[in-house]
C-alpha cells in the first residue's frame, strides 16, 4: 500500500467497520455485532480498500477514526460529535486544512521519488522535530552546505577528487546520523558519537545502512564521567548540557577523545562537531588528536559563546592545537532584516560561501571550518 502522511492506522476495532473486515461484508467472529440494521452503501476503507457501511453513517468521513488512539477522544476543538457517537461535523478550519494537508502530502510524496532517485538514505527521524521536517523537505539536513563543504576542500587539496579519503571522520554530536551518512562513502571509516539514548536508537537504525559507520553511545568532554543533557522536544538536535538549559533532562556518559581505545592508531581526516555549546570541552580531551593528524575541523559557533573581540573558547582550543586558518559560511543575502532577507532571497535567489576570516563577526555562525596549514593533515 502506498503510505502517505494522511493515511493512519485503524483501530483493530473499528467503530465503522460494523464488525467486518475492512472491504468485507462477513462478520468477525468473536466481536460484538452491531444493532443496526438497515440499508448498506459502500465507501472507503480505513486501509484503502472498501467497506460496507450504514447509509446512516456516511457521513462519518472514514479518516475520522483512523488514528491511534480511543474513538472520539480529543474531538472537541475539531468539530462536534452526535450523541450517537456515529456522525462527525467538522469545523470549516479543519477541512481547510486537511484539503491544504493533502496538497502537501502530494508534493512531499513527488519529492521523496526525486530523493529516492537521487540514492540518498532513508533516514529514520523524529516526528514533529527539526531536522526531521527539514530531512522530509530537502532530502538531507544541511544539505547544500556539506555539499559545498566537499567541494571547498578537494579545491584546496583536503580530500580525495574521487574515492574515499583513508582516514576516519569523527562525527561528535552525531544526532541521527545525518551527517555521518553524508561522510560515510567519502571515508574509510565514520566513528559517530551521540550520548542521547533516545536519539542514539535511531543514530544506530540509521547507521546499518552505511557498513562503515560505527556507533558510540557517548559524548566527548574534557574529563570523563557522568552528566545531565537537557533535550527540547522540538529541536532534538538541540540538545545541551549548559546547566539549567531547557527541555528534558536525560544521563548520559562522558568521555575523552584522546582516551579512547584504539584512537591513537587512527589517521583522523576530519572532526565534525556540534555539541550546542560544549565545543571547546570536547576538543580539549583532543588536543593530542589534533596535534598529531591536523584534521580539518568543522564546528558551530553559537553566538552566545562570541567575545567582542571575535574570537571564543573553541577558537582559542584551535588556536592551541595549531590552528591558523578559518572559514566561516556565510549566507547572501544577509541583512539585519528578515523580512527584507527574505524577500530579497525570493527575488535573487542565495548565495552560500565560505569566507577566510581570523576572528567571526558577531551571531550565529552555522558552520566554521578550522584547516591545518598546508602540506599538514590530508
Amino acid at each position: 500500500m502506498r503510505d502517505s502522511p494522511l493515511l493512519r492506522r485503524c483501530p483493530a476495532v473499528c467503530p465503522c467497520s460494523l464488525g467486518g473486515a475492512h472491504g468485507l461484508g462477513d462478520a468477525q467472529p468473536g466481536l460484538p455485532q452491531p444493532a443496526t440494521a438497515g440499508r448498506f452503501v459502500a465507501r472507503p476503507g480505513c486501509a484503502g480498500g472498501l467497506q460496507l457501511a450504514p447509509a446512516s453513517t456516511v457521513a462519518h468521513s472514514h479518516d475520522d477514526h483512523a488514528v491511534d488512539r480511543p474513538f472520539g477522544a480529543g474531538r472537541a476543538r475539531h468539530g462536534r460529535m452526535t450523541a450517537t457517537g456515529r456522525t462527525h461535523q467538522r469545523h470549516h478550519r479543519d477541512t481547510t486544512a486537511r484539503m491544504l494537508a493533502a496538497w502537501v502530502g502530494r508534493w512531499l510524496a513527488r519529492r521523496a521519488q526525486r530523493f529516492h532517485a537521487e540514492g540518498l538514505p532513508q533516514l529514520a527521524v523524529f516526528g514533529f522535530e527539526h531536522v526531521g521536517r527539514t530531512v522530509a523537505v530537502w532530502g538531507r539536513y544541511e544539505r547544500d552546505e556539506l555539499e559545498l563543504l566537499l567541494q571547498a576542500l578537494r579545491a584546496e587539496g583536503l580530500w580525495p577528487a574521487a574515492g574515499p579519503h583513508p582516514g576516519v571522520v569523527l562525527d561528535i554530536g552525531a544526532n541521527i546520523g545525518n551527517h555521518a551518512l553524508f561522510f560515510a562513502p567519502l571515508a574509510r571509516e565514520v566513528w559517530a558519537f551521540e550520548p542521547n539514548p533516545r536519539t542514539g536508537a535511531l543514530l544506530a537504525l540509521n547507521a546499518a545502512l552505511a557498513p562503515n559507520v560505527r556507533v558510540f553511545p557517548v559524548g566527548l568532554s574534557d574529563e570523563p564521567g557522568t552528566a545531565t543533557l537537557h533535550v527540547p522536544a522540538d529541536n532534538i538536535g538541540m540538545a545541551t548540557l549548559q546547566p539549567g538549559a531547557a527541555g528534558q533532562a536525560v544521563a548520559c556518559t562522558l568521555q575523552r577523545l584522546d582516551d579512547l581505545p584504539g584512537v591513537v592508531q587512527e589517521r583522523v581526516a576530519l572532526v565534525k562537531i556540534d555539541v550546542e555549546g560544549h565545543e571547546a570541552a570536547a576538543l580539549r580531551g583532543g588536543l593530542q588528536l589534533l596535534r598529531r593528524e591536523r584534521p580539518v575541523v568543522v564546528f558551530e559557533q553559537l553566538a552566545s559563546e562570541l567575545r567582542t573581540d571575535g574570537g571564543s573558547a573553541t577558537l582559542d582550543v584551535l588556536r592551541e592545537a595549531g590552528y591558523r586558518r578559518f572559514w566561516t559560511l556565510v549566507h547572501t543575502p544577509a541583512g539585519r532584516s528578515r523580512v527584507g532577507n527574505l524577500l530579497r532571497r525570493l527575488c535573487f535567489g542565495e548565495t552560500l560561501q565560505f569566507v577566510p576570516c581570523d576572528s567571526l563577526a558577531p551571531g550565529f555562525h552555522s558552520m566554521v571550518v578550522a584547516l591545518p596549514e598546508p602540506g599538514a593533515g590530508a
